[in-house]
């Protein structure tokens, strides 16, 4: 729990809601991992904002790394994907948590 509350602390909001999406397009395709490229076209951003928020919710230990693999997009190559390596609901209760101490923050 201690370790939660450190990373919660190290990973900004807008990440936490990142490895949400990682989930959602792992979801909603089926498949179990995602490159950041493939994740950008799924939101419909670029690249350049999505991959580095991805690389520190990895650094966090919100994300690990897949087995590399060919990548779905034409033209990336073979790409290292990520997965997420905590449950969905830890990401949703941090989110919820962050957003709330906003919130309280924003009244005081």
């Amino acid at each position: 729990m201690q370790a939660f509350e450190e990373v919660k602390k190290r990973l900004p909001l807008e990440d936490l809601k990142m490895v949400a999406h990682v989930d959602d397009y792992c979801r909603y395709t089926g498949y179990a991992n995602v490159t950041g490229w493939e994740l950008a076209s799924y939101l419909g951003r670029d690249k350049t904002h999505v991959r580095p928020a991805l690389t520190r919710a990895k650094n966090a230990r919100w994300l690990t790394k897949a087995t590399p693999r060919a990548s779905r997009m034409a033209g990336e190559g073979r790409c290292a994907p990520y997965r997420l390596a905590v449950p969905r609901a830890a990401v949703e209760r941090a989110i919820r948590e962050i957003e709330q101490a906003r919130k309280v923050g924003a009244k005081a």
